[in-house]
């Protein structure tokens, strides 16, 4: 018994070599995220099962009858390749499609909005399309000139099973331990941390060499000596030998990693006011796959989601769909593609908007509209040989959206393109009831259906664009334009008879919410995406009217918005989910109408 307070600092002490089996456990426990994509009615098939016959058939040149088509804004600036723009057919929408419940707050009963013109399809038949679109593609090997990129980012920030917890290291190490430095960071090493690595290195006499110095060294150590060894290199022989854009090249795969990872890691920025952190420029590493060992099928790039994962915690899951094509080739289909990119992110975004108040503001997954697709317009006719990284700042940014257009550079004349899946999550599935078996209650399990459908329709579209054959219709493009909305909402003030000054406007009253002085472009989307003077719209800004009438009346009378942000502020989400909720069969059947050639 004497031993037993030993034990337990021995066990706390040895945590981080002990700990790797037992973390993979507790990292598939953790909150589900709230990013999450709809589901479709039909299940997806098993790799094992026969596949449905290739969409190739139906992947035609999308029809749009003239008669059909009602007037729209056209892009304020002409761009040289941006096709002229057409609405789509209009589509009627059921109230609700069967596999893709309510989400978000309660909202009163109403119709669905609906487009004015002829229908398309109703919302079952629009999942049945979808459903059989991925199904198609999803057992199978990609076609020649599509292949999956794996991204899967992490954090050393937060001591939190959802994050890789220092896990990171399981996969990368530095290129060289120099002595000198190593004794540096040793030195600096005190209490708990110095005795950790004291008794590491003691637990593993006969282990020798570099990896198991760098095993015995804490998360904080091994951060320590990358910020050193970093330095030092960079002072000997400049920045270029450390890093190739955000890559790091001073770590590498350790053996034992998977072979189908990079060579070297990648980085991502830390947030702001970690700059003084020792190492901060490796606290948010990335798990890719090398540009020699992309997944040649949707199943495999799941596989390596779920090893990945496992092994180190890294959640944060996107998926590039690559695209290799005569430059011709993609330029005759761009109206056609950026029909797509709206579609896609359409659907997306109306469902995520519904789970979080936080998804209608998200910084990295906005809605497409006008500007970027005419982004993607410039990025094609100009071909350059380089990549395309857009600033996080700009608001025709091509990569931050659900579903992102990444322009790569040219390939032995050949352009790279990927379409890039950033909005689909992996949910959690519930766990049996523990009060009906103690003994066999199950730890919930992460569920990738949903990230293997919206990737295998993101996969079959890809297939029909790299032989030409997309769908080449166009689709009506989204202005969001603050001043716009701010017309709309005049005019329905007046409507109902409410002075000019009796509400705040769109910024003003976003600014509130935000911070920014820039309105969310989430925030405008109902006011450019919804039919005008449909019931859902109406509804939406009336509801918008009364939240901004309260907090102008509120700082009015010397009150504090603060004290009633968090009220406010769910009314509008609440208003936002319930347009959410009428705008998304709609922007699935427009996607369906696009994966079926209609």
């Amino acid at each position: 018994m004497a031993a037993a307070p030993f034990i337990s600092l021995f066990l706390l002490l040895t945590a981080p070599c002990a700990a790797g089996q037992a973390r993979v456990v507790v990292e598939r426990v953790e909150t589900a995220p709230q990013m999450r994509a709809p589901s479709f009615t039909v299940p997806l098939l098993s790799p094992a099962q026969t596949m449905a016959p290739s969409l190739s058939p139906a992947l035609s040149p999308l029809a749009v009858s003239p008669a059909a088509v009602a007037p729209i804004p056209v892009l304020p600036t002409p761009v040289a390749g941006l096709a002229p723009v057409r609405a789509l057919v209009p589509v009627k929408a059921a109230a609700s499609l069967p596999d893709a419940p309510p989400r978000g707050p309660p909202a009163a009963s109403a119709p669905a909005e609906t487009d004015s013109g002829a229908a398309l399809f109703d919302g079952a038949k629009a999942a049945e399309i979808l459903s059989g679109a991925a199904r198609s593609v999803s057992g199978r090997p990609l076609a020649a000139g599509v292949f999956i990129q794996n991204e899967q980012e992490g954090s050393l920030i937060a001591q939190d099973s959802r994050d890789s917890s220092g896990t990171f290291f399981k996969y990368y190490r530095p290129v060289e331990l120099r002595p000198a430095l190593v004794a540096e960071v040793r030195a600096g090493l005190k209490g708990f941390a110095k005795a950790g690595y004291g008794l590491r290195r003691a637990l593993s006499p006969f282990s020798k060499g570099d990896g198991a110095v760098w095993e015995a060294l804490s998360k904080d150590a091994k951060l320590a000596y990358l910020d050193k060894y970093e330095k030092a290199v960079i002072a000997e022989r400049g920045a270029g030998a450390a890093w190739k854009g955000k890559t790091f090249l001073l770590m590498e795969r350790s053996p034992g990693a998977p072979d189908f990872l990079a060579e070297h890691p990648d980085m991502e920025a830390p947030p702001s006011g970690y700059e003084h952190i020792p190492g901060h420029r490796f606290l948010q590493p990335e798990i890719v796959s090398g540009k020699t060992t992309p997944a040649s099928s949707v199943g495999e790039a799941l596989a390596r989601t779920r090893r990945v994962i496992a092994d180190t915690g890294h959640a944060g899951t996107q998926y590039h769909v690559f695209v290799k094509a005569e430059p011709e080739v993609l330029r005759a289909q761009l109206a056609g593609l950026q029909a797509a990119l709206q579609a896609f992110n359409d659907a997306l975004y109306a469902q995520a908007a519904q789970d979080s108040f936080q998804n209608v503001v998200h910084a990295s997954l906005q809605p497409w509209h006008a500007g970027r697709s005419r982004r993607v317009a410039e990025l094609l006719a100009a071909a350059g040989p380089e990549a395309h990284v857009p600033p996080a700042e700009d608001p025709d940014s091509e990569k931050h959206a659900f579903v992102g257009l990444r322009y790569w550079g040219t390939e032995n004349g050949k352009l790279v393109v990927s379409l890039e899946l950033r909005g689909a999550s992996l949910p959690f599935k519930g766990r049996k009831s523990a009060a009906r078996d103690m003994e066999i209650a199950e730890l919930p399990k992460r569920s990738y259906d949903e990230a293997q459908r919206w990737l295998s329709l993101l996969a079959a579209y890809a297939e029909s664009l790299a032989r030409g054959a997309a769908p080449r219709g166009a689709a009506r493009p989204l202005i969001l334009d603050a001043g716009s909305a701010d017309a709309l909402l005049a005019a329905r003030a007046a409507k109902r008879g409410m002075p000019k000054d009796s509400y705040f406007g769109t910024g003003a009253l976003a600014k509130r919410f935000t911070g920014a002085g820039r309105v969310a472009p989430g925030l405008l989307l109902p006011f450019a995406a919804s039919a005008p003077g449909s019931a859902a719209l109406d509804r939406f800004m009336d509801e918008w009217l009364d939240v901004s009438a309260k907090a102008r009346s509120l700082e009015a009378a010397g009150g504090e918005f603060a004290d009633a942000r968090r009220y406010l502020e769910y009314q509008l989400w609440s208003a936002y989910a319930a347009w959410g909720r009428s705008h998304e069969p709609l922007a699935r059947a427009r996607l369906a109408a696009i994966l079926a050639g209609r």
